[in-house]
């Protein structure tokens, strides 16, 4: 009889630590100063490490500093890149004007889980505007 109780309470314990597993997603926070018109975070060795999938991104932007007449705020870009030997691969991109907070949009797709992904953030042309931004990328 011992061993039937213990045979069930072992199951039932299977089956609720099986309901309370959560799965986590890959994640990295990133940060960025942009005094002219690109920050490139391979350059920087600023890695982020994804699982393969869709990526998304959240966050914010400011304005930190602005030069005598900056009028028109350009587009921003951010480029998701993954190093890798040879030439780097383009996973996608997504753009913001007037320097709109990211919000959980679409930025591209990790073609397989690795770490040696990094963002490029970047401006068409110097608008005068030097601005500062963070958030994560997630998938």
């Amino acid at each position: 009889m011992k061993q039937k109780l213990l045979a069930v309470f072992t199951v039932v314990l299977a089956c609720v630590s099986m309901c309370f597993t959560t799965v986590h997603a890959a994640s990295s926070d990133y940060s960025f100063e942009m005094n002219y018109r690109l920050v490139d975070g391979s350059d920087l060795e600023n890695y982020h490490s994804l699982d393969e999938g869709d990526v998304y991104i959240e966050g914010e932007v400011k304005v930190i500093d602005y030069a005598p007449g900056a009028s028109f705020k350009n587009t921003l870009y951010y480029a998701l890149i993954r190093k890798r030997l040879g030439p780097d691969k383009n996973c996608g991109s997504v753009s913001y004007s007037n320097y709109e907070d990211p919000d959980g949009e679409l930025l591209g797709t990790a073609d397989i889980s690795s770490g040696n992904y990094y963002l490029q953030i970047f401006k068409v042309n110097d608008d005068g505007y030097d601005i500062a931004g963070s958030g994560k990328i997630y998938n």
